[in-house]
């Protein structure tokens, strides 16, 4: 539990802080990586997943993602532009100027920052229809798929953003989407699949080899000539495009980087959550802020704090609130506190705030 809660501490601004000016970031994607997989996730949507879980709903694309960051870490910041840079070099210039209460840039520190190297694959992860689902994408020009080591249902689509890429021995129940570029070349080899879309390419750089799909569409605007070697048996064809402030603790001179780090950001919330008190007047309401005030009092004062203690109490006295007090408090809170404090605060007493 306290791991957790450090390591949420000391990433949820970070994970938070481009959702805050999410209008104005070049940023757009946050990736995740495990021992095996590396994931990628919308930034607009996993911001509006995080919210409608602080207001109590169970949105399944949070709860993924909380997953898998429990099991990995994050690792690649994507912007709009296509660009993935390094998270822990950005991470550490947002941790630096938030302890010396400087504004933290994101648009600006992501395009400084060297580009990263690409993984070969990654699961783009989404929900559509309420429904989580997954893509696998090819990002590393020359890439070899074998689809004989992947599940058959896992993925909804499998889309190549590279050229040269060869896919081989592909069943799945999903679609294929190509768009490896202007220029691009891709080979589908003993391929099965249900539609195939076809978005960029060289003019005869798409080769098809024994691959049967229920639908083919082009966009109509490419002038692209499919090399078919044999045994294909293609669908019909259709054309068209199927700062935040803070106040850190000086602390003293053996205080620790993580220390100062955790009692920075404990701060931050104190200080937001006590303007959300001062905006109350139901007594119900403030009682429940003033508990997690010397919540947070103790947490700051003691590194080994665990906010567990305090959940049930919690818990009880928001269960006492009536569905408009509830709604009344959660308005106070969103229009007093930032997104990562909201994090830190539904992570310490998951009450559904």
């Amino acid at each position: 539990m306290k791991k957790k809660f450090i390591y949420t501490l000391l990433t949820a601004l970070a994970i938070t802080s481009a959702a805050s000016i999410k209008a104005f970031a070049a940023v757009d994607a946050y990736v995740l990586k495990d021992n095996t997989n590396t994931y990628q996730y919308n930034l607009n949507e996993l911001s509006d997943s995080l919210i409608n879980n602080t207001l109590g709903q169970q949105d399944k694309l949070y709860k993924e993602f909380e997953a898998q960051l429990s099991s990995g870490k994050i690792y690649l910041l994507h912007d709009s532009e296509g660009k993935y840079v390094s998270y822990d070099e950005v991470k550490n210039i947002l941790i630096e100027k938030t302890l010396k209460e400087e504004i933290f840039d994101l648009n600006s520190e992501v395009k400084k920052a060297k580009e990263a190297d690409k993984p070969s694959l990654m699961e783009n992860i989404k929900k559509e229809n309420g429904e989580i689902v997954r893509e696998l994408v090819v990002l590393k020009e020359g890439t070899s798929l074998d689809g004989s080591k992947l599940s058959k249902d896992r993925y909804k689509r499998i889309v190549v953003k590279a050229s040269s890429v060869n896919v081989s021995n592909l069943q799945i129940d999903g679609d294929i989407v190509l768009d490896p570029g202007t220029m691009g070349k891709v080979k589908l080899e003993n391929v099965k699949c249900n539609a195939i879309t076809i978005l960029s390419g060289d003019k005869k750089g798409i080769q098809f080899n024994k691959v049967e799909n229920k639908k083919l569409n082009i966009d109509e605007n490419l002038d692209i000539e499919i090399q078919y070697d044999n045994n294909n048996n293609t669908g019909n064809s259709s054309g068209g495009s199927s700062s935040n402030g803070g106040s850190p603790s000086n602390g003293d001179s053996t205080q620790t980087k993580e220390e100062a780090e955790r009692i920075a950001l404990l701060t931050k919330a104190k200080t937001q959550l006590t303007k959300v008190y001062d905006a109350l007047d139901n007594e119900k309401e403030k009682e429940i802020v003033s508990k997690m005030l010397s919540s947070l009092t103790e947490a700051i004062n003691d590194k080994n704090y665990d906010p567990s203690k305090d959940e049930k109490e919690l818990r009880q006295l928001y269960g006492k609130l009536s569905s408009k007090e509830k709604d009344e408090l959660k308005e106070k809170i969103l229009n007093n506190v930032t997104l990562s404090v909201i994090f830190i605060l539904a992570d310490m007493y998951n009450i559904g705030l």
